[in-house]
This record gives structure tokens, sequence and C-alpha cells, in this order.
């Protein structure tokens, strides 16, 4: 007996075809979108879709192929309309079902855990390994750390700021997506060298974010822009807004620019104290283990066309940071080191 294919799973074959189509005639996955939205109307397959579809056509040379599971459970109801849109595409999100399905996220979420055995969850990353002379350093520094901060805790932390850089991409797909309760979480691959970004500081102290600096596109970090475009402007803004300030304290971590001897001449100079931060820590900095995931998580599922557009989209997210949210960043900084 053949089996019946539902117009759901149709639709989803069409547009595999489609986007094959495009593909073979290197035509982009973005073009592919802009048309298929205009084409489809109401359903059409989501952009970070289109943008896996592509990659797997490059790797494969097809993306149109339907594979059922010998003895397979049979679902019914809502189940049976949930599952294939998971099938074709795991990272897809609990709103873009109920805009397929026409039923409420909560009753999908509900589905999926109870009847499909699903559960969603975020692609692990595995840290840089520390050794012997990495742990003896990681204390030392930690020690220094929580005599300043134990030391400046009680004037809330004025004149204390600490700050990173990072990467902002234009394309932010989502990392997490539905897989079988017992099915190991899967992995991704690093963001590829040329894709489209920004190289973004950002420095934040317990009450407020005192800087946001994009480079400008083709520059790198240097030892001179992080003086003159970086760390002067923002001990500016803190001791114009802390007139009263006896002593500001620096935190970053030691990349070359932030490790140079102009820079540390500077910091002398300034009469700036710089709380050292270990090697290979991203745990016990601020921006590692709070302020950048915020911000990419809230960021994931966006795509800019323009370097200018996601700079602005970065900020406005981070100036909206609660202080109280700043302020237990710091808290936390004290219990972890």
């Amino acid at each position: 007996m053949e089996e019946k294919i539902s117009p759901k799973r149709i639709d989803w074959i069409r547009f595999r075809s489609v986007a094959e189509d495009y593909f073979r005639r290197n035509i982009s996955f973005e073009a592919c979108y802009e048309q298929m939205k205009i084409t489809y109307g109401g359903i059409y397959p989501e952009r970070d879709t289109l943008y896996r579809w592509e990659r797997a056509f490059r790797e494969s040379g097809n993306i149109v192929y339907y594979i059922k599971a010998p003895g397979a459970p049979q679902f019914r109801g809502l189940a049976t309309q949930i599952l294939p849109l998971i099938e074709q595409n795991s990272h897809i999100s609990l709103r873009r079902m109920a805009e397929i399905i026409n039923r409420s996220r909560q009753t999908i979420a509900n589905v999926i855990t109870r009847d499909l055995k699903l559960i969603r969850v975020s692609i692990r990353w595995i840290p840089h390994i520390l050794s012997r002379s990495n742990l003896d350093e990681r204390i030392d520094a930690s020690n220094c750390l929580i005599s300043h901060l134990w030391q400046i805790q009680k004037i809330k932390y004025a004149g204390f700021v600490t700050g990173d850089e990072t990467w902002l991409y234009l394309d932010n797909p989502s990392n997490s997506q539905w897989i079988d309760i017992n099915e190991s979480r899967p992995t991704a691959p690093r963001k590829a060298i040329g894709a489209q970004k920004v190289m973004l500081t950002v420095f934040f102290g317990a009450d407020r974010i005192w800087l946001i600096h994009a480079m400008p596109q083709k520059k790198s970090v240097t030892s001179i822009t992080f003086i003159n475009d970086i760390l002067t402007p923002l001990l500016q803004s803190v001791r114009s807004s802390n007139p009263e300030l006896k002593q500001i304290y620096v935190h970053f971590d030691n990349a070359s620019s932030h490790n140079s001897h102009a820079t540390t001449q500077f910091l002398e100079e300034n009469k700036i104290i710089r709380v050292a931060h270990p090697p290979y820590s991203p745990d016990l900095s601020p921006c590692g283990y709070f302020l950048f995931g915020y911000l990419k998580r809230i960021l994931q599922g966006n795509t800019f066309k323009t370097v200018e557009e996601a700079v602005d989209a970065a900020s406005k997210i981070l100036y909206s940071i609660p202080k109280n949210m700043l302020y237990s960043c710091f808290e936390n900084w004290r219990t972890r080191a």
C-alpha cells in the first residue's frame, strides 16, 4: 500500500525542491527566502531553515529526500502535525509552529514533551583545558580580584569598570533544536572566518553601560586604537560622571593590545589600577559569563543587512539592561572569584 502524504508534507517537499533548484543555479539562500516569501505568502521556510538547506546542499548536493523510520510510533492529534515540522527543521521555534498550526505555544510545548517525548537543548561549547600553571595563575588573579571587589563593594562598585571584545555577526541563527529525549546533544561548527561580522568592544560597571565601540571594517584592535578610541573616552566618561571618585579600576583580559607596554604606561600615567585577569578564564569575566551571552541570546534568529543595523540593534539591547541586573552581575563576580 502506498503511503499517503499530507498537504503540509507536500508543502515541505515542494519548498525543498524549489530551494534546491535555486541552489543549483548558484542563487543564495537570502534571494531564495525573499522570492519564496513573495510566491507563497503565509507559509514558507524561515531564513535560518534555508541557510541550513543551502549548507546541506553544498555538502551533499541534494536536499530533497524523505526517509520513513521503520517501526516508528503512530501519533494522533496535534502530534501528527508537529512531528513533520520538527523532522524537517529540528531548530524550529515554538512561535513558528504556533503560526503554522494555529495553536498556542504552550499547547504545542505540552504535546512535544508529553506525546513526542522531545526536549530542546542548547549546543554544548567546550572551553580551553587549563594547565597546572594556568590554574596557579588563576588562583593568584582570583585572590587579587576578590580583594579589590570586597574593598569597592562598600561603595556599590563605583569606579570599577570591566570590558572585552566580541564578534557581532550579521547572521545569528538559533543554537538550539528539538531532539528525542534519548538522543545525544548535537554539535555545530564554529562560524566561518569569512562570515560578515564586526568587532564590538563593550565596557560597563555595576550601574550602567559605559562604552560601546564598533571597530571599523578591515581594522584590528591595536594598543593605539585601544588607548585612543576606547580607554580615553571611557575614562573621560567615568570621571565626568563621578568627579568625586578617588580611584578607578579597570578589568579586561590578556589580549596583546591590553598587555602592551603602551597600554600599561597609559594606565600608570592616569593612575588607573588594572585588575589582573587569569588566562583562559572567561568564567571570571563578566562579559564572558553574563554580558555577551545575554546579548547573543536576544540576537538569535536575527539577520541584519548592514553592520550599522547590527551595531544599532546590539546597542539598544545593551543600553536597555536594567541596573539591578548589572549590579547582580558584579555580586556574582565576587562569589565566582
